[in-house]
């Protein structure tokens, strides 16, 4: 008789490493009580782990099949847009939707359940090769916590409220009503317009994140090839005169050149995955480090076989510092990139956030000026004027939000979605102006104010981030390492108050009165701003200067008092 069971058995328990090999059985008794319970065995069963280069294989497989699935729906998002505006514009001139249009929609929802299913699939391969690398790779926190954003990102960029827009959408159409079809229809336009821009930064950010893996990993196998190359340097140089043992090292060393040659490829596709990146990183040449590693290994091979076994093992000594010379200036240059990169993203943050509280600024005061007016007032005509110019200011600012995206991964879809409801608001806002609806206009342009306030509050978030990345990074990696660190950190943040010190005394010199002109108190909001962020950045510092206690750089709360104290006078538009 045969029967059928199950056994649930977590392999991850037994600690296996890439290449292990397990042997197992399956063993039952019955129940007989009266003649005591027997037993059964199945036929021995195998299970091998995969090697690491198995692994890596295939997670460069995924790798590629992720970045041309998102290629691809990049480019459909971008047709379905342009699809459903074109639908928009036909239903526009028509009474009310037909037969035909009904069709044409349903086509166009078909192909954008299809695109959905498309973005779910990738999503499962790139969760697929986060547990394939958590099996038997460990990156270093700060890749780990990408390869957690970007994960996030992944679930994200299908939320529920686009598959009900779809159900919506079907129903409406069979109701065959024109108003509220074209309603959901300019939605839909706008949410492919997200999902475009969403998906542009996903691929920009993996295709990111997969150099910085591909970095990481082939820095390591060179420091662990130097390692072996190291311990076989002094194995090969107590050797004494025997054929076998000399066999066997020439055996070693062969496998280390074969390593090696695999690694030198490894830098060949870094380079590749170096070029598809919007902004490519600077590499180190490692040319002549390669060549002279590979001559000190052939005159390794060629002084053991002439039994010249000191000689072979100084040759593989050099060898070994020349790889790992390779792998210290592997991790010095990418230490640099993005030491360097973090500074640019900084910068770029900060002006966002200044371009950000200036076009509130701006938006309040077109709010304030839109009550009461008399729309046949002379001044109403700049009123619109001033209202497209925002609309133009905010694009300015919405393309730098979209570049710095795509290389930041602390920031969420959540951006996207705020600058989604701007420009919708925007444009209604405009169309209530032109219809001569102030008062309508204004609820929109509310609107606008609260998203983009909502944006400033987030980009100070990241901007505090980042002050705290740096000031980790700073004390961890140079501070540490040579004398004088820490006063170049504190350098940097004294520069920086410094240029703001300056710019408020500019602003006295010139004999501005803030409480009279509303342009100055959007100069002093910014200054507050800016003052804050340093102050944030100065803490973060003092706190981890002085985590151990000794105050070695003295407290530095009174400097962080006096900061505040500038802020609150900079909010109250006391300059003095």
């Amino acid at each position: 008789r045969f029967a059928q069971f199950s056994q649930f058995w977590d392999l991850n328990t037994l600690g296996l490493e890439p290449g292990d090999e397990l042997l197992y059985y399956f063993e039952v008794w019955d129940n007989d009580g009266v003649n005591g319970s027997k037993s059964t065995r199945s036929s021995l069963l195998t299970y091998e782990m995969p090697t690491s280069e198995e692994m890596d294989k295939k997670t460069e497989e995924n790798n590629e099949l992720i970045k041309k699935e998102l290629e691809s729906s990049i480019k459909e998002a971008k047709q379905l847009k342009d699809e459903f505006d074109k639908m928009e514009r036909d239903l526009l001139n028509k009474k009310n939707p037909n037969w035909e249009d009904k069709k044409k929609i349903d086509d166009l929802l078909q192909r954008q359940k299809e695109l959905n299913s498309k973005i779910e699939q990738v999503q499962k391969t790139f969760k697929e090769n986060l547990s394939n690398q958590s099996d038997y790779k460990e990156y270093d926190p700060e890749l780990q916590q990408k390869q957690q954003e970007l994960e996030k990102l992944f679930e994200q960029v299908l939320n529920p409220e686009m598959k009900e827009m779809l159900e919506k959408l079907e129903q409406l159409m069979d109701q065959l009503n024109k108003d509220k079809t074209l309603d959901q229809l300019q939605e839909k336009k706008l949410t492919n317009e997200e999902l475009e821009k969403e998906l542009d930064r996903m691929l920009a950010l993996f295709k990111q994140l997969e150099f910085e893996q591909k970095f990481s990993d082939t820095k390591e196998q060179l420091e662990k090839l130097a390692e072996k190359q190291d311990e076989l340097s002094k194995e090969t140089s107590n050797q004494k005169e025997n054929k076998a043992q000399k066999d066997s090292l020439l055996k070693q060393q062969d496998a280390i050149k074969e390593s090696f040659e695999e690694i030198k490829q490894e830098l060949e596709k870094l380079d590749s995955l170096n070029q598809e990146l919007e902004q490519p990183n600077e590499m180190p040449d490692l040319d002549e480090e390669q060549q002279q590693t590979e001559q000190q290994m052939k005159e390794s091979k060629e002084n053991m076989q002439k039994s010249n076994m000191k000689k072979a093992g100084e040759n593989q000594k050099k060898a070994s510092e020349q790889m790992s010379e390779m792998a210290q200036q592997m991790e010095q240059a990418m230490e640099s990139m993005e030491m360097q990169q973090m500074e640019m993203d900084m910068q770029s943050t900060r002006q966002i956030l200044e371009n950000l509280i200036k076009v509130s600024f701006d938006q309040e005061d077109l709010l304030t000026r839109s009550k009461g007016v008399n729309v046949y007032n002379p001044q109403y005509l700049q009123l619109m004027k001033d209202q497209y110019k925002l609309i133009d200011d905010l694009k300015m600012v919405e393309d730098s939000i979209q570049e710095l995206s795509k290389r930041v991964f602390q920031i969420e879809s959540f951006v996207n979605e705020q600058l989604g409801d701007i420009n919708k608001n925007l444009e209604q806002a405009v169309k209530l102006l032109e219809a001569r609806q102030p008062a309508a206009s204004a609820s929109a342009q509310q609107y606008v104010m609260t998203s983009v306030n909502n944006l400033a509050l987030m980009f100070q978030e990241i901007m505090q981030q980042m002050q705290e990345q740096m000031a980790k990074q700073m004390p961890g990696s140079q501070m540490c390492q040579k004398p004088g660190g820490q006063r170049q950190s504190m350098s940097s943040l004294r520069q920086m108050q410094k240029q703001l010190n300056d710019k408020m005394s500019q602003q006295m010199k010139e004999g501005k009165n803030p409480r009279g002109e509303s342009g100055m108190s959007k100069e002093l909001a910014q200054m507050a701003a800016q003052q804050a962020a340093l102050r944030e950045a100065l803490r973060k510092l003092n706190d981890e200067l002085n985590k151990d206690g000794k105050k070695g750089m003295g407290n530095l709360e009174q400097l962080q008092k006096q900061m505040e104290q500038t802020e609150t006078e900079l909010v109250n538009k006391q300059l003095t």
